[in-house]
């Protein structure tokens, strides 16, 4: 698999050669095998890592950290902002359920905005993800603003 995506593969870890490559993946490798005997972050059932803190989640090319302002979402390629914005999709879907299951006054337009606000957002991130394939961040303000921008 490496030897047949190694172009984009080298792009991802930045290397130029497959000895360098096999290197930087047999240290990452055994950072993370110490950190976990340390007990630093733990393995989830969905392959996901989390910080015992949780103020990190690492997935396969999707780091989110929590900050001041907000949380900023990183995502290493387009395709992991394109996986990112499938789950938002998912959770907008629910929104728009709620909305119409409980037609009353406030659930529904709670339910209706929220719904607006989360296929908003994953257009978007669909966009950047074609936009920079190789990487862009999300930057989501506790005010629910948020701004997208390139590494």
């Amino acid at each position: 698999y490496i030897k047949n995506n190694f172009d984009k593969i080298s792009k991802i870890f930045d290397v130029k050669t497959s000895d360098e490559l096999l290197a930087k993946i047999k240290s990452r490798l055994s950072y993370l095998n110490v950190q976990l005997k340390k007990g630093e972050f733990v393995l989830l059932s969905d392959k996901e890592f989390a910080s015992k803190d949780s103020i990190i989640t690492i997935r396969s090319g999707h780091d989110v950290s929590n900050h001041w302002w907000g949380v900023r979402h990183s995502f290493d390629s387009g395709s992991a902002g394109r996986a990112w914005a499938d789950e938002i999709d998912n959770i907008g879907s629910v929104a728009g359920a709620i909305a119409t299951v409980f037609p009353l006054g406030y659930t529904k337009l709670a339910g209706a905005l929220t719904s607006l606000y989360l296929n908003t957002l994953s257009s978007d991130t669909r966009a950047w993800a074609n936009k920079a394939p190789d990487g862009f961040n999300v930057d989501i303000a506790w005010t629910l603003n948020y701004r997208m921008y390139a590494h």
